[in-house]
């Protein structure tokens, strides 16, 4: 009566024919009732020998599984949406087992890597090459990497350096989250690897020019500012910091608060050159008193010019 309410296919044909020959034999199935939604079913053919003849009746057993294909049906969905969001944002996928020490990375991982995909890296001994001398070491230590990151219940991310095949380096970022069992321990990772090598560079080239300028104003005695009109949040150099003796962990002072580091009459000088400035786009150098942190007065001489937006 179940295999009735299957439609005949060649897997259910194939299945009885090798029932039917003394075989165990097995196959999917697809059941629907009216009004109701579709089930699918394990089903298991069993012989029922007598002697050595051939089989007297054949015992079918079958398991529902339509939950099972359900999950699979979304796993391979999520697994779909996440191989498009990773071309698409040019990541390479990576999936570690710590205990087997298999590693397992797709295509775009590879390439990122500069590795042939039909080559591919399986454990952490074969991906270590691929990773630059100075960085290998934090890059693979998994075993404490993992404790500390479950005990401060963080995900993993590091910056490291590789080195390609042809001998050119490059930085990537990787990210990824633990999966334990059921003590708490990592049993695996699975994330993904980006290159992020321009914007490296890009950020390494604007620490050393903010470390030039930081020199160039510590030897002429110089600190420089920004302050954002519509916000009135104000950037203040470390050296406009120390030249004021101020902590650099408190925020920059905003307008009203430049009275704390200017005389009264100066801070007033201030105001109307700073009014003239943002109303008429007038440069300004003034000279001005100043008062640091711990009461020292001193003199400054205050520059400044307006930068507009693009709606002027």
């Amino acid at each position: 009566t179940v295999i009735s309410q299957f439609q005949t296919t060649r897997h259910v044909e194939e299945a009885l024919a090798r029932a039917r020959n003394g075989q165990f034999a097995r196959f999917p199935g697809r059941s629907e009732l009216a009004g109701q939604r579709a089930q699918y079913w394990d089903n298991m053919l069993t012989p029922v020998l007598r002697g050595d003849g051939p089989p007297a009746a054949i015992l079918c057993v079958s398991r529902e599984v339509t939950a099972e294909r359900e999950a699979l049906a979304s796993l391979q969905e999520h697994r779909e949406r996440l191989a498009l969001a990773a071309r698409a944002g040019g990541f390479g996928i990576w999936d570690y087992d710590m205990q087997r020490d298999e590693l397992h990375c797709d295509a775009a991982w590879h390439r990122i890597m500069g590795r042939d995909p039909e080559r591919p890296i399986r454990s952490l001994a074969e991906f270590r090459p691929c990773i630059h001398p100075e960085d290998v070491e934090r890059a693979t230590e998994v075993t404490k990497t993992a404790e500390e990151l479950i005990a401060g219940q963080l995900d993993y991310a590091i910056e490291f350096r590789i080195v390609r095949p042809d001998g050119e380096v490059r930085w990537v970022r990787s990210t990824a989250c633990l999966m334990q069992d059921p003590r708490g321990a990592a049993v695996r990772a699975v994330g993904f690897v980006v290159d992020i090598h321009d914007a490296k560079l890009a950020e390494q080239a604007i620490q050393e020019s903010h470390d030039a300028l930081r020199e160039a104003e510590k030897l002429a005695q110089m600190g420089s500012w920004t302050w954002d009109i519509e916000a009135d949040r104000a950037w203040w150099s470390d050296t406009l910091y120390e030249m004021f003796r101020l902590d650099t962990s408190r925020p920059a002072p905003r307008l009203g608060e430049l009275r704390e580091v200017f005389t009264p009459a100066s801070f007033k000088t201030f105001l109307s050159v700073a009014d003239g400035c943002v109303k008429a786009g007038l440069p300004y150098s003034i000279d001005l008193e100043a008062i640091r942190a711990d009461g020292t007065p001193f003199c400054v001489n205050a520059r400044g010019e307006p930068v507009r937006d693009a709606s002027g």
